[in-house]
């Protein structure tokens, strides 16, 4: 089991961004990893760590001093012992940690053929090698997809699906073609709400707004077919789930159960 650890509230103190890794059978060993900047570069967002073919993945934060890379900012790879095997960061890192930017304000999506999309405060979308994540600034490709990402992502396929500041926005990842650089492109995009962390459950984008709204998108098109009012809850994060026909839904205090018909 690994547990990211994130950053303090403002950014105070000297925290670093940190995985710790335990046994599942409760004893052995711990195994750890620390980012190498001097403070910040926390792993704060609420998805955690990412995991395919015994590595985990992980988008770090604003870290100091601005102009190094080290370890903020940045995509890392990690292998099962936490050591770094590939990392990416953006070529705008300088700007990105001393404008408080975080390129880790969602974790990393893992697509098909290996990629990895990455999105963060700025709204600049990145596809990612995950076996060779690029150095600084070495995506495959990027574009600017929204305002700021800002929570979790859902995958189908190569369709992601993401929170940003006031939108809900799928983009479409198709990977390269016969030396072809991969294409990112928006697929659509709801605007003009405060959506928490998405998920996809029977061929619908379900999200439980920051505002109080349970509303689900049919993610060929995003065209609402659902919308219910809901009691907010007291977080930026609000997740919800899905098991079989039932969706949970996090509303006020309590955790409320949609069942589909």
């Amino acid at each position: 089991m690994y547990v990211p650890f994130g950053g303090l509230y403002g950014d105070c103190s000297d925290y670093k961004g940190r995985v710790v890794g335990a046994p599942l059978s409760g004893s052995g060993p711990l195994v750890n990893f620390t980012t190498s900047n001097q403070r910040q570069a926390g792993i704060w967002a609420p998805a955690g760590e990412s995991v395919r073919n015994n590595s985990l993945y992980v988008a770090t934060g604003n870290g100091m001093p601005y102009d190094q890379v080290d370890d903020s900012d940045s995509v890392l790879r990690l292998s099962p012992d936490l050591t770094v095997e590939s990392r990416f960061t953006p070529a705008n890192f300088v700007s990105l940690s001393s404008g408080d930017q975080d390129l880790g304000s969602t974790a990393p999506a893992l697509l098909p053929d290996g990629q990895v999309f990455q999105v963060g405060k700025e709204g600049v979308g990145y596809v990612l090698d995950g076996t060779r994540l690029g150095g600084t600034g070495g995506e495959l490709t990027s574009a600017t997809v929204c305002e700021g990402g800002f929570g979790g992502d859902a995958v189908d396929g190569g369709t992601v699906v993401f929170s940003c500041y006031d939108s809900l926005r799928a983009v479409q990842v198709t990977p390269g073609q016969g030396g072809a650089a991969a294409k990112l492109s928006v697929r659509w995009s709801v605007t003009g709400l405060s959506p928490g962390p998405p998920i996809i459950a029977g061929g619908v984008v379900w999200d439980a707004g920051r505002k109080g709204t349970l509303a689900g998108y049919r993610l060929s098109d995003g065209h609402q077919v659902f919308s219910a009012p809901i009691a907010p809850v007291d977080t930026d994060f609000p997740s919800l789930s899905a098991s079989g026909s039932r969706l949970f839904v996090p509303e006020g205090n309590k955790v409320v159960s949609y069942l589909g018909i």
